[in-house]
């Protein structure tokens, strides 16, 4: 999927959606790719608990 900056602002459901069916994400601004959004990769046994206790240290 391609995706503008403007299209970050307004449609990021759709562009969740499209993370959602493990689809990679092409970012624009002005006609330019400058990055790309992947789908996380799921991580066994990574409880939503202790996913924040290690972002926090």
């Amino acid at each position: 999927m391609n995706a503008s900056v403007t299209d970050l602002r307004y449609k990021m459901h759709d562009i969740l959606k499209a993370l959602d069916r493990n689809e990679k994400v092409t970012l624009y601004c002005r006609g330019k790719a400058k990055g790309v959004l992947s789908p996380m990769l799921p991580q066994k046994g990574l409880k939503r608990s202790s996913f924040s206790k290690t972002i926090r240290t």
